[in-house]
């Protein structure tokens, strides 16, 4: 769950919605582009990680109109409100991989090609992801961790 959870606004309280976590990247601090490195690449991750394990948990997204989550969504400049939070999670994790790409170029992270191609093949990593769920679905462990991250 600290992993999950690991980016933090300036008063340290954890970030769950991914439209925080994005302005928090955008935050300018000590380490700069690696910050903003960091934060995309556990964007990248954890929408990843979200939309392929536990997709049901968007539900909740839909239901909080609080969240900032549940009422915006980032088509190139524009914030718009968008009708399905999977669609969104699918769009910002590709494009959180995209900037962690650029910025790992532009830094000489050796990951960088890496990220660019999470980003290029997003989706299909996400489908194969809800494949392993399926096996996952019998695994008594599994179902425990679904009740914490639900």
């Amino acid at each position: 769950m600290d992993q999950l959870y690991r980016i933090r606004d300036a008063r340290g309280r954890p970030l769950a919605d991914v439209a925080e976590m994005l302005l928090e990247g955008e935050t300018p601090g000590v380490s700069g582009d690696l910050r903003a490195l960091g934060v995309q690449r556990h964007v990248g991750d954890y929408t990843l990680f979200i939309l392929g394990l536990f997709p049901e948990s968007l539900d909740r997204i839909r239901r909080d109109w609080r969240r900032k989550d549940a009422v915006m969504m980032q088509v190139g400049g524009l914030v718009v409100p968008f009708r399905d939070p999977g669609d969104y999670y699918l769009h910002a994790g590709r494009r959180a991989y995209e900037q962690a790409a650029e910025i790992g170029r532009e830094q000489g992270v050796p990951e960088a090609p890496v990220f660019a191609q999470l980003a290029r093949h997003f989706s299909t990593y996400s489908q194969v992801m809800n494949l392993v769920r399926m096996y996952l679905d019998a695994v008594p462990a599994f179902q425990e961790s679904r009740r914490i991250i639900l």
